[in-house]
């Protein structure tokens, strides 16, 4: 959960394709995607979640507004154990854009962290998008 990105999605776990050569964001659709490979929430390192920024059928994905955020902004981890609930609480330290393959930004920084990750500049001509949003958030 993010206000100021207006950002309301459930996390799922987004396994690699069966080529092996990156995650499979098929059944992604309007969830989060926490990027198999990364370490699980709370565990220490790069908790990485990726989201559509548009869904296949033009309607806005979940990270649609993240490129919005700026360092302070918040965003919230929300657990739907009913047996134990908790919130991670988490503070924007960095937002960015890179190339497409880029994978420097979900590598363990050696402390703690939420990465989120999306498209952007879509190019029309190539049909592809051009660059990736990146936001860095700490724990606090």
């Amino acid at each position: 959960v993010s206000p100021k990105a207006s950002l309301s999605t459930t996390i799922t776990e987004l396994y690699f394709a069966p080529n092996g050569d990156n995650w499979d964001l098929n059944y992604l659709e309007g969830f989060a995607g926490h990027l198999e490979g990364t370490p699980e929430l709370g565990k220490g390192g790069n908790y990485v979640l990726a989201g559509h920024v548009e869904l296949k059928d033009g309607v806005p994905g979940p990270f649609i507004n993240i490129h919005k955020l700026v360092p302070g902004d918040d965003i919230m981890i929300y657990s739907e154990t009913a047996s134990q609930p908790y919130v991670v609480r988490y503070k924007v330290t960095e937002v960015k854009n890179v190339e497409p393959d880029d994978i420097s930004v979900i590598r363990n920084r050696g402390f703690e962290e939420l990465t989120l990750i999306t498209c952007s500049d879509w190019d029309q001509k190539s049909e592809q998008y051009l660059t990736r949003v990146i936001v860095h958030a700490k724990p606090y």
